[in-house]
């Protein structure tokens, strides 16, 4: 990653590293761009700079621990997970279904680890779910409900099966009009979302998936942006 990129750019960066690298990583970030090492600022809670680089490299070192934590069977307010569906820098996503069976639904829950929901603050996560359920589009993933578990905050949505918007462009050849096609719903997506003044921060093929019947589905608006 080059450091020209933006500070929501670096901070994805960042969660990718492991402790010795992120050090490195900001040092260098510092003399070479201070100005964008300042601007982490706002993405990393109420403290000082530095203390909220601290609590970064904090829960890099613990995220670890974190991640050995299975709720797998468990029950969470109305919701039972059944799997885990994948794990990453920002936590753990399980598949889950409505406990109490009053409507089938396949559902996705996203456990933000308790490290990042402190350095970040519930409050604003739960501000940037409430943002993301007023989403209603055919390509974006639907954010039903949000809640807070044992200093977690975790988000609800629907769940989409498909492939990667890579796999997908791997194994099935497209004629020029179907990538066009592709690549209009997928901006149509994020046309809704900047009306609804939701910015993704982070679109990449990893967070769009292409479900059986050939559409995209936007996923992880998670750190999402306010358009101001």
């Amino acid at each position: 990653m080059q450091l020209g990129s933006s500070e929501t750019q670096v901070y994805y960066h960042l969660l990718d590293l492991d402790d010795s690298q992120k050090q490195q990583y900001l040092q260098e970030l510092q003399q070479s761009q201070p100005e964008l090492y300042i601007q982490l600022a706002p993405l990393l809670a109420h403290e000082a700079p530095e203390e909220r680089l601290t609590q970064l490299l904090y829960f890099g070192a613990h995220q670890a621990t974190n991640s050995e934590i299975d709720l797998s069977g468990e029950v969470i307010s109305k919701y039972r997970l059944t799997h885990e569906l994948g794990r990453g820098g920002m936590g753990v996503v399980y598949a889950a279904q409505r406990a109490d069976e009053t409507f089938e639904q396949d559902l996705a829950i996203k456990f933000i680890q308790s490290n990042l929901s402190n350095v970040l603050g519930q409050r604003a996560l739960f501000d940037e779910a409430q943002l993301l359920a007023r989403l209603n589009h055919p390509y974006i993933a639907k954010v039903f409900d949000g809640g807070l578990h044992d200093g977690s905050v975790y988000i609800v949505m629907e769940r989409v099966f498909g492939q990667t918007l890579d796999d997908y462009l791997a194994e099935v050849t497209l004629t020029d009009r179907e990538k066009l096609t592709l690549f209009k719903q997928i901006c149509q997506a994020m046309e809704h979302a900047h009306h609804h003044h939701v910015l993704h921060a982070d679109l990449k093929p990893e967070n769009i998936l292409i479900d059986p019947n050939k559409r995209p589905k936007l996923l992880d608006f998670n750190l999402t942006q306010k358009v101001q």
